[in-house]
């Protein structure tokens, strides 16, 4: 077919939750829209069913059961579909036990990075497109809604989002700045979870908008394993200044020193040592 417009436009992504989008089942083109839409714009960690995984720009994490319910097709014809497309040469498929990473080939290609203002002013029946400037005036604002969903997810407190989100949009996170995010909040996950264990005093969480504004992702947390490792006994003999094993230590020294003490003196007791 002779195309009279050649370009390209921009689609939006939350267009798949509008009801036009609940009748199904979807074509085939349109279910190809819905995964070049869904790719990462950037490199991002993604959680997917409690487990994180890196992807690049141009992929997307998914499953076939996933897109099966929401192509509102089989599980046959998701996989003949994604088979298709792969012989195709329009995107690479690697699947898991859990989950599908989908790479769209030339992402590049068709998601410039380069100023949005130098768009194509013709589009169909050669009408000019107006843009809502509101939605965007800023593709790295707009684009960043999906990684502020990855760290909402993994903040424990899940309280005022609107609100943090708006903090989130005022960082302007740079490339591996969610990925020290997400490994922030683990860190401080286990930090606090091991101040509960030993009953010591834990400050609460605060609000997500609130732990963004402050910068919380640079506090100095100890590491819970380096903490626990300085606090083990010393394990020389006061004695003799050997190193022995935890179990062999006694009140005045070692069960070694102890053989060599005089017949008639009781051996102490021993004491067991955790490490």
């Amino acid at each position: 077919m002779n195309n009279k417009n050649p370009g390209w436009v921009k689609l939006w992504r939350d267009q798949f939750t509008h009801e036009i989008s609940g009748r199904k089942p979807w074509c085939d083109g349109y279910a190809w829209s819905y995964l070049y839409s869904r790719a990462n714009y950037r490199p991002a960690i993604v959680n997917f069913r409690n487990q994180y995984i890196h992807a690049e720009r141009g992929q997307f994490v998914t499953s076939e059961l996933k897109l099966s319910k929401i192509f509102g097709w089989s599980r046959r014809r998701t996989k003949s579909f994604l088979t298709s497309l792969e012989i195709g040469g329009m995107c690479d498929i690697k699947r898991s036990n859990r989950f599908v990473v989908i790479t769209i080939r030339n992402y590049d290609k068709f998601q410039s990075t380069e100023d949005e203002n130098a768009t194509t002013d013709v589009t169909t029946g050669g009408q000019q497109e107006h843009i809502d400037k509101n939605i965007y005036k800023d593709k790295n604002i707009y684009m960043s809604n999906s990684d502020f969903n990855l760290f909402y997810q993994s903040y424990p407190k899940h309280e005022a989002k609107k609100k943090a989100l708006n903090a989130w949009l005022k960082i302007r996170s740079e490339n591996g700045l969610l990925n020290t995010i997400l490994l922030a909040v683990e860190k401080q996950k286990q930090h606090k979870n091991h101040l509960k264990s030993k009953g010591e005093f834990c400050p609460e969480w605060p609000l997500p908008a609130t732990w963004l504004n402050g910068e919380r992702w640079k506090d100095e947390i100890p590491d819970v394993r380096t903490e626990s490792q300085d606090k083990r006994p010393d394990s020389s003999c006061p004695r003799c200044k050997a190193q022995i094993p935890p179990q062999d230590r006694t009140v005045e020294g070692c069960i070694h020193c102890e053989n060599k003490i005089e017949n008639g003196e009781k051996t102490p007791k021993k004491i067991a040592i955790r490490w």
